[in-house]
Order: C-alpha cells, then sequence, then structure tokens
C-alpha cells in the first residue's frame, strides 16, 4: 500500500522533472499523485511539519511549470470542468 509519505516523497521527483516531461501521461500520472496527497488530507490524514514543507516546495515548483505545460500540453487542460477546483493544478488559469 502506498503511504501519504510515499506520494509526498513521488510528488516532490515529480516535480523537480515536470518541465522536462515529454509525454501527456507523464503529467497526468504526475496530477494524479497529487490528487492522492489531497485525498489523504480530506481523510484526515496529517503531514509532519517536514512533509508540510516538501509538498510547500513541490506546489510551489508546480506553480511555476504550469505556464510550461499548459503551452506543451494545450490539450491536457482544454477542458477540465468535471475536475473539482480544489484540485487546482487541473486549472491553471484560476491563480492559485
Amino acid at each position: 500500500m502506498v503511504t501519504l509519505d510515499d506520494y509526498i516523497v513521488i510528488n516532490a521527483e515529480a516535480t523537480e522533472y515536470i518541465t522536462n516531461y515529454e509525454e501527456e501521461d507523464e503529467v497526468v500520472n504526475a496530477f494524479v499523485n497529487r490528487e492522492e496527497i489531497t485525498n489523504a488530507l480530506l481523510r484526515g490524514e496529517a503531514l509532519t511539519p517536514e512533509q508540510q514543507a516538501q509538498l510547500d516546495a513541490a506546489d510551489a515548483r508546480l506553480r511555476a511549470a504550469l505556464p510550461v505545460l499548459v503551452a506543451r500540453f494545450p490539450t491536457l487542460f482544454a477542458d477540465r470542468s468535471g475536475i473539482p477546483t480544489m484540485y487546482w493544478w487541473w486549472h491553471p488559469g484560476l491563480g492559485q
């Protein structure tokens, strides 16, 4: 079973390289991993201060990467109206 800590580590690694991704599926996998973190937090799981710092840094990298990802994979972001806005990485226009 993948733990919250596993997702935090995977997310941190993914956001380090996300602007180098050449396949849309790679971005989708990174985004779904980030969803798992949000879902775990909504279920009541808690982050340690170290995990929170790691997540904050990864989110900052992801926010910075969004313009590159939108330009490279425009169809990925074309219609995401069915995805809740709490998953802000799918909605780069929201100014998160």
